[in-house]
């Protein structure tokens, strides 16, 4: 979900891995040379998407990295089959009172806009969960947990999961 911290945490990952990391949402901006938002306003959420998903298989493609993508890739299967092929899927579990309170309705995420109070949100966050909760790894943090914190568990479980 956008705002639960997948860029912070991937790229301290990606350094205790001593992995390159890699932000889909920044490498579909450096692709078309212009913000997620100036995408959205454009050519819309569709147009959006499939530059995701061909950025998803450039990126997966490389050697071994940590990916941070945005929160809509794992909603699509055509994405999660390149996820599922490829590595290991972690998702960040958070509270809505957490992602309110980190990003609310920040005008510079396209579909944050819609929100105009919690409760937008929160049904938001509720259609995405279950694309999300098929996730090979789910991380469930709670308030206030420190970034090194969040990467210990991640580090843990990943490595239970890949180790098998």
């Amino acid at each position: 979900m956008m705002g639960s911290g997948k860029s912070l945490i991937g790229a301290r990952l990606a350094e205790r891995l001593e992995a390159e990391f890699f932000d889909t949402d920044i490498e579909v901006e450096r692709e078309e040379n212009r913000s997620t938002a100036q995408i959205f306003a454009e050519h819309g959420e569709a147009f959006f998407r499939d530059c995701e998903h061909r950025v998803l298989g450039a990126v997966l493609a490389r050697p071994p990295c940590v990916i941070a993508t945005g929160g809509g890739v794992f909603v699509f299967p055509r994405n999660r089959d390149l996820i599922e092929q490829s590595g290991v899927s972690v998702y960040l579990s958070v509270t809505p009172e957490v992602i309110w309170q980190r990003i609310g309705n920040d005008k510079q995420r396209p579909l944050s806009q819609a929100w105009r109070k919690f409760e937008d949100m929160r049904r938001f966050m509720k259609q995405r969960e279950p694309h999300y909760a098929k996730a090979d790894v789910i991380v469930e943090l709670g308030e206030n947990v420190p970034p090194d914190e969040i990467v210990d568990a991640v580090w843990q479980v990943v490595t239970k999961k890949v180790c098998k």
